[in-house]
């Protein structure tokens, strides 16, 4: 892909670029570099989690271009009218879920739309623009959810939206190294001022939160994934994508373990 921002780039199109660097595959190279091989040579299975935050996306920030069918709930899929049935709706390339996904999802939506800042922040601006950008070599790419006034906004599910949960899921999750992924690859087409995350939860009762990192952890996970990503370079050179150590490791426990 060239260099730019684009705006009508398909999110299969996007994902189907394997000649550029994502944020999640640095996430990746932060567990191991093997771990990173395989995820660029396998694309992920979708999970039921996975589907659900899909739809969720799909509705809060394009829901005028509707990616997914809802399944009839009286469909019997071991008929052939209704394997058939389905058949005609696999063809349409749409996803194809069941009426509970959907119910969720809406109710995720009508969290999110309702929260007062969240609404805000997801009101007037342009979702799902992809950027491609080259640095020291090596092209990279991401797709923020929602960019508005100068700011990105990413849109997330989560089991536990409340501010120690989601903090947690920033460290599982590597959400910083997304973060400032992100506000690297937007600077070289557009400005970026400030990043926000809205968070809803996929349970009962689907409360959703607005949160912001610290600029001094942001500050870290950019070197951090400049530093992932110079050993990707190197990984990619010698065709050697090393995993684990191959020696015995001494480990601290971590500090809550008592």
């Amino acid at each position: 892909m060239e260099n730019k921002l684009y705006t009508d780039l398909s999110n299969d199109d996007y994902h189907a670029d394997k000649n550029s660097v994502s944020s999640s595959l640095v996430k990746k190279m932060a567990q191991s570099y093997s771990h990173a091989k395989y995820a660029k040579d396998n694309p992920s299975v979708s999970t039921a989690s996975m589907e659900l935050g899909t739809v969720f996306h799909n509705l809060v920030l394009e829901p005028d271009d509707i990616q997914f069918l809802v399944m009839p709930e009286d469909i019997n899929l071991r008929t052939k009218d209704g394997k058939a049935q389905k058949a005609e709706m696999e063809l349409t390339g749409k996803l194809i879920i069941k009426q509970e996904v959907y119910d969720a999802a809406k109710l995720m939506t009508k969290s999110a739309l309702s929260h007062p800042v969240a609404s805000k922040l997801l009101t007037d601006g342009i979702a799902e623009q992809s950027i491609f950008w080259t640095e020291n070599g090596l092209q990279r790419r991401c797709r923020p959810d929602y960019y508005k006034d100068n700011n990105i906004i990413d849109l997330k599910s989560a089991i536990d939206a409340s501010p120690s949960g989601f903090a947690k899921a920033i460290a599982n999750f590597g959400y910083d190294i997304q973060q400032a992924f992100y506000e690297d690859g937007v600077n070289t087409q557009m400005d970026v001022q400030e990043f926000y995350f809205v968070v809803t939860e996929n349970k009962p009762p689907y409360l959703t939160g607005v949160y912001q990192i610290k600029y001094e952890h942001i500050a870290r996970a950019r070197l951090k994934y400049q530093d992932l990503l110079a050993g990707w370079q190197s990984c990619l050179e010698f065709d050697y994508y090393p995993g684990y150590s191959n020696e015995i490791v001494m480990l601290d426990l971590p500090k809550w373990h008592k």
